[in-house]
């Protein structure tokens, strides 16, 4: 069936005055799949078609009828929008070509990165999307949160003490880049308003982190984060609150006097004051008794952010939750805010690794799996997978009177570690683990911890762990699913 386009000015998805008091059009991008249906003909050639509830005057040459249900592509966006009927299954064909895209996970949050900065030197791009993509980018960015408080800030103490050390003229940037990362764990870990000044210190900790003037910007905000005195008094006070915080940190924290002392006028000694200072004045109870965040709970707040549930919640008419997506601002961003082509095939690219996730979650649902990307800075891939109806035959088999089985695999490729693959099965308070290395060696490293792991559950009683080699690369493992499996993504027979 021939291409037909769109020829009248897509409605607005909200009111304006719940976005920025701008007029927000619905975003398209290259590619992408869309449900709909034919609500009117109005001669012969102009139809009315309707999409996750907004009505379309369209131009078409192919015979339509009203009433038809309507499964199109996004085949060009310049001058008009112009769609193709699809038919068939569609999916199949998209994965194949874009599973690729698995294996350049650990690329996806520096993209993500240098969009959002793209973003907010974009004017008519709305806030809401430039919040959106910047706070995916920290999140992505950000190391897991899974201990206690006092050993980041005894990382930020001992990372704040080599930048002290560092050769003025070569400052070291990773050292900024990682000390931001821990900056971000308490700013999602401490209650306000401590929050929000570690939160501010993050920012500030970026800025310095790509220039050395960058650090000159800091200024002082709160009496929390003012600068250290010289007098001895406040240096014992001080050292004696940063010891009840992180003990057996006292011999690190005696040399702080004299590294600040060696370079007072140094942008980057007055932001590490600063710090110093605001970690000394933090509640001993809040650092010492509050855990950080679970990591689930980063894990799910990554998937919403993500927008995998996009065109759902379109339909559903949750169209400000929808829009607070990373998908729709990175759409939003490629249509109207991208200042070149190179800034809009960025944003594109990572649409299609999002509509990638969206896709094999769709292909493997008949079968009862859920998959579920791990796009972390940390993770060079990552997904899990959880098999729903596997574990609910299982326990009918066992004729089990308990609880349902609960079976999922994280299959990950980790810099130093290599592919990993971790199946956890739990039936009630008992938990079984198996862990599968790249090889022999790598799986006796892992055993090695294996005193550990019962001290890290927190939901059951390990009963039973095993230590393999033999685990594939991610993207491998999840191709032969999808090959192999009850999908039928390759079908060979004659």
């Amino acid at each position: 069936m021939e291409p037909f386009n769109l020829i009248s000015e897509i409605k607005p998805l909200v009111a304006s005055d719940h976005l920025d008091n701008r007029p927000r059009h619905l975003p398209f991008a290259q590619g992408q799949l869309l449900q709909g249906r034919v609500e009117a003909q109005h001669g012969p050639r102009q139809f009315t078609l309707s999409f996750g509830g907004q009505q379309l005057l369209a131009e078409s040459t192919a015979q339509l009828q009203v009433g038809q249900q309507l499964k199109v592509q996004v085949v060009a966006l310049t001058p008009q929008v112009q769609l193709q009927v699809v038919s068939g299954d569609p999916i199949t064909p998209r994965i194949s070509t874009g599973i690729h895209l698995i294996s350049q996970q650990n690329e996806l949050s520096s993209q993500l990165m240098a969009v959002a900065n793209q973003a907010r030197l974009a004017p008519q791009l709305p806030q809401t999307a430039q919040h959106t993509l910047q706070t995916l980018s920290n999140q992505l960015m950000a190391i897991p949160a899974a201990s206690p408080l006092s050993t980041p800030i005894a990382t930020l103490i001992t990372q704040g003490a080599a930048l002290l050390r560092s050769n003025a003229d070569s400052q070291p940037f990773s050292q900024f880049q990682e000390m931001a990362a821990v900056m971000r764990q308490l700013a999602n870990a401490l209650p306000e308003p401590h929050r929000a000044q570690a939160a501010l210190f993050t920012e500030r900790i970026t800025a310095a982190q790509s220039s050395p003037a960058g650090a000159a910007a800091v200024q002082a905000t709160t009496t929390a984060s003012a600068a250290v005195a010289d007098d001895a008094t406040s240096w014992t006070a001080l050292l004696h609150h940063m010891e009840q915080i992180v003990p057996g940190l006292l011999p690190l924290l005696q040399q702080l006097p004299t590294l600040f002392q060696q370079a007072p006028d140094l942008p980057t000694t007055r932001l590490v004051q600063q710090l110093f200072t605001w970690l000394a004045t933090l509640p001993t109870a809040a650092t010492n008794a509050q855990p950080l965040p679970q990591f689930s709970a980063q894990l799910q707040q990554t998937w919403q952010q993500l927008g995998l549930n996009l065109e759902r919640l379109l339909i559903q008419g949750k169209t400000e939750e929808a829009t607070q997506s990373a998908k729709f601002a990175l759409m939003e961003f490629a249509q109207q805010g991208a200042k070149n082509e190179d800034s809009a095939a960025q944003a594109h690219s990572l649409v299609k690794s999002i509509e990638l996730y969206q896709l094999v979650q769709l292909r493997l649902a008949p079968e009862g799996t859920q998959f579920l990307p791990l796009p972390f800075s940390f993770l060079q891939q990552g997904f899990v997978l959880i098999d729903t109806d596997r574990g609910k035959q299982q326990s009918k088999a066992q004729a089990s009177d308990e609880a349902d089985i609960q079976h999922l695999t994280l299959h990950l490729q980790l810099e130093g570690l290599g592919n990993l693959a971790v199946d956890i099965r739990q039936q009630g308070e008992a938990i079984s683990l198996k862990f599968q290395a790249h090889s022999i060696e790598r799986a006796q490293f892992i055993g090695s911890y294996r005193q550990d792991l019962e001290q890290w559950l927190t939901s059951g009683k390990l009963q039973s762990v095993q230590f393999l080699a033999g685990a594939e690369e991610p993207a491998k493992t999840l191709l032969k699913r999808l090959v192999q499996g009850a999908t039928g993504m390759v079908d060979t027979k004659a």
